[in-house]
């Protein structure tokens, strides 16, 4: 898809918005029909990209709670 490569090294949330954007324009000009190939196709696309922006929150977190692991440790000392 042009898209892709056009999202490149645009923020996750870019391409949210660029990909919801082309969702509710297809579904404005068709319908909304879960069997449409460019909507599963767009689905797919946000599914993957909900699922890496997961990834990257938990990451984070993981990150956060070993920084107030350590700072615990540190005061008790």
């Amino acid at each position: 898809m042009d898209e892709l490569a056009s999202m490149k090294g645009k923020s996750m949330e870019g391409e949210m918005r660029v990909l919801v954007a082309r969702l509710n324009t297809l579904v404005e000009k068709k319908g909304f029909n879960l069997q449409d190939p460019e909507v599963v196709e767009l689905s797919q696309m946000i599914d993957k990209l909900v699922a890496k922006q997961m990834r990257e929150n938990l990451h984070l977190l993981r990150v956060r709670n070993s920084i107030q692991c350590q700072a615990k440790d540190r005061d008790s000392l």
